[in-house]
This record gives C-alpha cells, sequence and structure tokens, in this order.
C-alpha cells in the first residue's frame, strides 16, 4: 500500500493507494448489473461454507469500519451504523468504528489498521475492513485511491 496527499482546489485533499491487480484477458466489460450478479453470488458462495446457523467457520471475526472524522457524504450514519447493526445482531462478529482524522491521517490509518491485524493475527481468525467514503482509480497507477 502507498499513500499520496493532494494539496490542489477541488481535488482531495488526501489520497490512499490501494493497488488492484486486473486479470490479463480480453472479456469484454460487464454492465453494473452483471457485476453486482456476480459479486453477490461470489459472496453467497463463500458464506455458504463458512456459515452455518450461526457460526462461521473461525473462531473470531473482528470488522473494521473506516471513515472519515470530517465525512461530507455522513458515510457514518447513511450507511456504516446499519451495516455494523447487522454484522453485530446477525452473525454477533466483534465490530469497531475508525475515523480517519484530518491531521497526521496517514499514521493514524496504517496504526490502526496494523492492530486489526496484530488482534486477530491467527489462522482461525477473520479480519474485514469496509471504508464508506469517496474513492476513485487512478489514471496514472491504476490504483484505488480513498480520498477525504
Amino acid at each position: 500500500m502507498t499513500a499520496a496527499s493532494t494539496l490542489s482546489g477541488g481535488s482531495p485533499k488526501a489520497t490512499f493507494d490501494l493497488h488492484l491487480e486486473t486479470p490479463p484477458h480480453s472479456a469484454p466489460p460487464r454492465t453494473e448489473e452483471e457485476s453486482y450478479e456476480e459479486l453477490a453470488i461470489t459472496f453467497n458462495k463463500t458464506i455458504e461454507g463458512h456459515y452455518r446457523h450461526g457460526k462461521t467457520g473461525y473462531k473470531r471475526v473482528g470488522v473494521l469500519f473506516l471513515t472519515w472524522e470530517e465525512d461530507d457524504m455522513q458515510c457514518k450514519e447513511t450507511e456504516v451504523d446499519a451495516l455494523r447493526k447487522f454484522f453485530d445482531e446477525e452473525f454477533s462478529y466483534e465490530t469497531d468504528y475508525f475515523l480517519i482524522p484530518k491531521d497526521r491521517w496517514q499514521t493514524a490509518l496504517q496504526k490502526r489498521i496494523a492492530d486489526l491485524f496484530y488482534e486477530y493475527d491467527s489462522p482461525d481468525c477473520l479480519t474485514i475492513i469496509y471504508y464508506g467514503g469517496h474513492g476513485y482509480v487512478g489514471e496514472e497507477s491504476q490504483s484505488l485511491k480513498l480520498a477525504a
């Protein structure tokens, strides 16, 4: 993972790059609906293999929800709170929020993620990270950029 900061008018104040590998093939582009259906099938197959009668194949599952402290989209209130409640009530997963601070955001975010990985560092544990906020694929690097 790499991170970059941008301080120009109208551009994101901060971005966080996540490199995405694209398989080398020439399949025609899928519509958003086709992509969603494929994702839903993959998710359901994964859940069927790991979740039976309220039990997962893991001793512990931790979910970390990330949003910006200065959240102009109000992601925490509009989507993250409901998703956290779902993971808590339906799956009994251990959940936590992290509000990415405006100052020293890169160090704070890396520390929080490292702490999460340390806490769930076992083959018997599953870690899920959910980011609620702006994002785009950078033209120069084809990396996912999470932006404030």
